[in-house]
């Protein structure tokens, strides 16, 4: 019976180490698995319609960054892949967009550009536990859920640059603006009326008219503004339309300041305006475009995508680099892990951009006035 049963013993002794074995085999495969999996990121941009080539713009400075972080290592060992799609700048597309890379892709963060789409998009985040990044300029995107960040200039930092400077560098005495009848232009329209208040420079605000995003012929409109002899116009808008209202006024013989918004920053809105576009005044990215680096990065981009390295490229490339970050601290998707940890970072150099993470989930670039030359 002794012996018997030391054999049994012994048998028994035997499977537990083989069963062991297997299940931290299995369990070591498993892991293996996973790290090899792709880690993805979900964007939704306008890459057809108006607003295409600012879509176009960020998904490339993404793409770049994604290519980069790849070449490194990728992510702890981890692929990373981008998934965009064309939400066309329109809020019922962008939806159908979003729940598409969180049901049938299971995205767990998602990239958003123009305010309308960010703004239709919030309330989808908390039940559907993803992270939204907003290029958007619309002051209401962030500060309502620890899930949105927000990497974009605001309105309020746009009316004020462009207030300051009309005052203390062109001496404005007589501004009349115009916005673009959407979100963004309700939020700037809004906030540069609140500058000028606040500056004790009501009268200089002449007047303000506003014009449809899908509106073509813009001779009343200019006609209007016109009536009032500004010394300054401001023009608040993107995509075609504020090009086109510059364009109008040089035709009808004005030779005053113009200013436009970033929009001005975008080949759609100075290719509608043409030649009159030159001496526009705009605000850009304040970017560290002389940094040494900065012409082996652009020959670097050239070469992937035959295009120029822009600010709202560069934009894109931070975007995807400062997640990148955040996913090799934590080796997490948990949303709550990832928003906690990107925050605690606090301060990021990005490429050619100094990141400073706010609690709100802002990361506001730093804007400054330019004049188109040709």
């Amino acid at each position: 019976m002794n012996n018997s049963y030391k054999i049994i013993l012994a048998i028994c002794s035997i499977l537990l180490v083989v069963g062991l074995m297997v299940i931290f085999g299995v369990i070591q495969i498993k892991n293996e698995t996973k790290r090899q999996e792709e880690i993805e990121i979900g964007a939704i941009l306008p890459l057809t319609g108006s607003a295409a080539s600012l879509g176009e713009q960020i998904r490339d400075g993404m793409l770049f960054a994604v290519a980069n972080v790849n070449f490194e290592g990728g992510i702890n060992g981890r692929k990373l892949k981008l998934l965009y799609e064309d939400g066309q700048g329109d809020p019922k597309i962008s939806i159908n967009a979003f729940m598409k890379l969180v049901k049938v892709n299971q995205i767990k963060i998602i990239v958003a550009n123009l305010s309308n789409v960010a703004l239709s998009l919030l309330p989808l985040v908390e039940n559907n536990k993803v992270i939204l990044f907003a290029d958007a300029a619309h002051p209401e995107i962030t500060g309502k859920s620890k899930y949105v960040f927000r990497h974009s200039h605001t309105a309020s930092q746009e009316a004020k640059v462009i207030g300051e400077f009309s005052i203390d560098k062109l001496n404005s005495s007589n501004i009349v603006v115009s916005v673009m009848n959407d979100d963004y232009g309700v939020a700037f329209e809004k906030e540069i009326v609140n500058y000028f208040g606040y500056r004790d420079r009501k009268k200089i605000l002449k007047n303000i008219f506003n014009f449809d995003k899908d509106e073509k012929d813009f001779t009343s409109l200019t006609t209007k503004i016109l009536a009032d002899r500004p010394d300054t116009i401001v023009i608040a808008g993107f995509e075609e339309g504020p090009g086109r209202i510059v364009r109008r006024l040089k035709e009808l013989g004005y030779r005053g300041n113009i200013i436009g918004t970033i929009a001005f920053s975008t080949p759609s809105a100075r290719n509608a305006a043409g030649d009159a576009a030159i001496g526009v005044y705009h605000p850009i990215y304040d970017m560290r475009l002389e940094d040494q680096n900065f012409e082996n990065k652009s020959l670097e981009f050239f070469k992937y995508f035959n295009k120029k390295l822009t600010p709202f490229s560069i934009l894109g490339y931070n975007t995807i680099s400062l997640i990148s970050k955040a996913l090799r601290e934590t080796d997490s998707l948990d949303r709550d892990v990832l928003s906690d940890q990107i925050r605690k970072i606090g301060i990021y150099e990005g490429l050619f951009e100094h990141m400073n993470i706010q609690i709100s989930g802002d990361i506001n670039p730093d804007l400054k006035m330019n004049k188109i030359l040709k």
